[in-house]
């Protein structure tokens, strides 16, 4: 397809999807019900601006996937930050999907956790013997991350016989650790023979994923590290705390430098004397770009796979494929979307035969 053909399929999907309405397909964990049948013009014109101007970027990062079905997606993306859930549904997935994964994971649920802490105004819970892979693992957090965590298969890609996750003894990074379920999720993947490298730079966060890997026995195959990933080195490693009540896991890094301590992959790879790395995630509020420029010789060296969040701005469409595409040219890649909104899209890199 050439780029004004991707324009004209984009302009043509554009105009069929406006008399479309869509049902269920509104997130009434984030949003208010009263406002399900809104449509936030700021927003999409925003968007808007910035896809038309930049079109041709966007018809390059199209080019960039490597299945018919990370393409149609790609578009579906584009049209959902076009016209919203009103006229657009991403993945097939609906509000009453999302509900169900929730019961789910709530049979697990003995009560809030604990550790008196809150992510958007919700308690943490604790949840007991939740079944993972072929363990039962114990987490504090919240329901809504263990659903997209588990049930919906964030960071793990299964599509037409290629799976793209953490296996028996990964090595794995991961970057933006939050409240620690993911890292647990990674370090029982991994199993015994493998080994996590978790990042983020807020005591409560650090502390939440130790705790977290602690009481499913998990100590000795992390290391929780208190440094933001970026594409420089500074400031002190920060310890965990688990006293401050406040989750934040839109926490920017100010990419103009200063206080917060920051870390390169690739210094920490050689300070920790690494010999493989075989995953990488990042999920880190807009700071992925900037981290993968501090992570271009460990992608080289060990042509990890990597899962990376590319939702967070605009740009991210653009950019963070096509860095990693000029940088490191063996990778194929896949994408894959885990919400009924506009976040939580992955970027998938697996190294070529």
């Amino acid at each position: 397809m050439h780029k004004n053909q991707f324009l004209t399929t984009i302009m043509t999907e554009f105009y069929a999807s406006m008399h479309r309405i869509e049902n269920d397909n509104f997130d009434l964990f984030r949003n208010k019900p009263e406002n399900e049948r809104n449509f936030d013009a700021a927003r999409h014109v925003g968007f808007s601006s910035f896809f038309f101007d930049n079109y041709d970027q966007f018809y390059t990062t199209y080019a960039l996937f490597n299945d018919q079905a990370s393409r149609d997606l790609f578009i579906k993306l584009i049209l959902f930050r076009l016209l919203g859930h009103n006229h657009v549904n991403v993945n097939g997935r609906r509000w009453s999907d999302i509900e169900k994964g929730i019961e789910q994971v709530n049979q697990y649920s003995k009560g809030k956790s604990d550790i008196k802490a809150n992510i958007l105004g919700l308690d943490l819970h604790h949840f007991e013997k939740y079944p993972y892979l072929n363990q039962t693992i114990d987490i504090d957090s919240v329901d809504l991350n263990i659903v997209y965590g588990d049930v919906l298969g964030q960071y793990l890609y299964d599509r037409d016989g290629l799976k793209i996750c953490v296996e028996p003894g990964d090595v794995v990074i991961d970057a933006g650790t939050c409240m620690g379920e993911t890292t647990t999720f990674f370090a029982a993947a991994a199993g015994e023979d493998g080994f996590v490298h978790g990042f983020d730079m807020l005591p409560l966060h650090l502390g939440l994923t130790q705790h977290n890997l602690d009481q499913n026995g998990f100590k000795d195959r992390a290391n929780i590290v208190g440094f933001g990933v970026s594409n420089t080195t500074q400031g002190g490693e920060v310890k965990p705390d688990l006293s401050n009540p406040t989750i934040n896991p839109s926490l920017t890094i100010n990419s103009n430098g200063g206080s917060l301590p920051t870390i390169t992959i690739d210094d920490y790879v050689a300070r920790e004397n690494l010999t493989a790395v075989d995953f990488i995630k990042m999920d880190i509020e807009g700071a992925e770009l900037s981290a993968l420029h501090g992570a271009v010789e460990t992608m080289k060296k060990f042509k990890p796979k990597l899962a990376i969040s590319i939702y967070h701005l605009y740009e991210d469409y653009v950019t963070i494929p096509q860095f990693i595409k000029g940088v490191c040219p063996f990778y194929d890649f896949y994408l894959d979307h885990y919400t009924i909104f506009d976040q939580e899209t992955v970027l998938y890199a697996i190294a070529k035969d």
